[in-house]
């Protein structure tokens, strides 16, 4: 086969005009983005375990360590009893390196080995371990001052996983029973007054239902409520009342029967 040497080179002179005319593809890159709130948030949560001393005052502890936090919240990880003492109070507050910082939760193992017959929980607190009181010894009585229902039930847990019986739970915000209730029956209604509750309740909660029935229907009034009337059908109805704190319930009043016409 013969070539001719024109031909080849206009070929290839066509050749590089294309491939001088072909856009460059540019190398892909790869950015990995970072968040600086996430950022932020971890280094929030780098904690460090640390002697600290008692911001509020309370008696019993000679000494406790914490795990400190950079968002200002602290965990109790052990604590030394004084000599002789039998009630032990955490503190709500501790102080590490000038720094103030709120106490929030109990680890494990915290009392073990310790002698005490009263420990006081405070407000304060929103999480106690499974194992807080894994350990402890004579320990008769808990009181806890906040008004969380599902920290009274996590002290609760925390005994029972720790074995350790016969100890009574005192969550001392708990309102009192409202006193004088009296229940007027009208015209397709009933008007219900009371007397407050001691504590400071948040709320009320005024429940009813038709006598021999199984369900109660329940209404929340605010703690300045201390009159409320209800439209019923005719019937016979019992009539009982209760204080709100919190999450904490109150215990309910008497129950008081009104016949409505």
């Amino acid at each position: 086969m013969k070539f001719s040497i024109k031909r080849v080179l206009a070929a290839t002179m066509a050749a590089a005009t294309v491939l001088t005319a072909a856009p460059a593809v540019a190398p892909v890159v790869s950015y990995a983005a970072t968040s600086k709130s996430s950022a932020a948030k971890a280094k929030d949560q780098k904690k460090k375990t640390v002697t600290a001393k008692n911001a509020t005052g309370e008696k019993g502890l000679s000494s406790l360590k914490v795990n400190t936090y950079k968002a200002g919240k602290a965990t109790i990880t052990s604590v030394s009893v004084s000599k002789k003492a039998k009630t032990v109070t955490i503190p709500s507050k501790v102080t590490v390196g000038g720094v103030k910082y709120r106490v929030t939760s109990i680890a494990a193992n915290v009392f073990k080995g310790k002698k005490v017959t009263t420990i006081n929980v405070p407000s304060s607190i929103t999480s106690v371990d499974k194992k807080a009181f894994k350990g402890v010894k004579g320990l008769k009585k808990i009181t806890y001052t906040g008004t969380s229902a599902k920290v009274v039930s996590a002290i609760k847990a925390a005994l029972k996983k720790s074995n350790v019986k016969k100890v009574t739970v005192v969550a001392s915000a708990t309102p009192g029973k409202p006193s004088s209730l009296k229940v007027k029956a009208g015209k397709k209604k009933f008007t219900v007054t009371y007397k407050k509750a001691s504590k400071k309740p948040s709320k009320y909660q005024i429940s009813y239902k038709k006598k021999g029935a199984k369900k109660w229907t329940t209404k929340t009034v605010s703690s300045k409520t201390l009159k409320k009337t209800y439209k019923v059908k005719k019937g016979t109805y019992q009539v009982r009342v209760r204080a709100v704190k919190g999450s904490l319930n109150g215990k309910w009043s008497s129950t008081k029967t009104v016949k409505v016409k």
